[in-house]
């Protein structure tokens, strides 16, 4: 049976590649990320081999592959009611077999996260997203941001500093 042809259930025999478990959501969810006013696009590259594996790769069920790109599609109860999250994800779902030209041979996992103007978006317009998500460059080992400085973020024990106290120079006796 090739790509075109129906199973006898009226489905498509070559489905998306999916993740499935909540621990590879959250995997995807520290990387790299991709945004537009349509949708959040997280990025991450798999190893080869997790720590303590033997190098065996087991798919976890028959329809997983063992590697390429792997998606998840996720919308928030906040974005719009049921039928409206069902039909977010099915347009990114025909968004993402309308652009497997584009996809990376690389094992790299992907989480679009789906926001409302999904909806009305043209697929056109969803289509280019997801081709910028998909050709955005890898992070590199740089720690620090883009200005060359470290993040934002405090990169310290949460006991460093009492929350809500001052930190004041040691040489100010007021």
């Amino acid at each position: 049976m090739n790509e075109t042809e129906q199973s006898a259930s009226g489905r498509r025999s070559s489905r998306l590649p999916r993740l499935l478990k909540r621990a590879e959501f959250l995997t995807a969810a520290s990387g790299r990320r991709v945004h537009s006013s349509r949708m959040t696009v997280q990025i991450h590259e798999r190893s080869s081999e997790a720590p303590g594996d033997s190098g065996v790769s087991v798919p976890v069920c028959s329809r997983v592959p063992v590697s390429g790109p792997r998606f998840g599609l996720t919308v928030t109860k906040k974005t719009a009611n049921a039928v409206g999250r069902n039909r977010i994800r099915r347009r990114l779902r025909a968004a993402l077999q309308d652009v497997r030209a584009f996809w990376p041979n690389a094992d790299i996992d992907f989480v679009i996260v789906g926001r409302g103007e999904l909806l009305t978006a043209p697929m056109d317009i969803i289509a280019s997203d997801l081709k910028r998500a998909f050709s955005s460059p890898p992070r590199q080992g740089n720690p620090l941001g883009r200005d060359g400085r470290p993040s934002h973020r405090r990169r310290g024990k949460a006991t460093d500093r009492p929350h809500g106290t001052i930190q004041r120079n040691p040489t100010d006796h007021s």
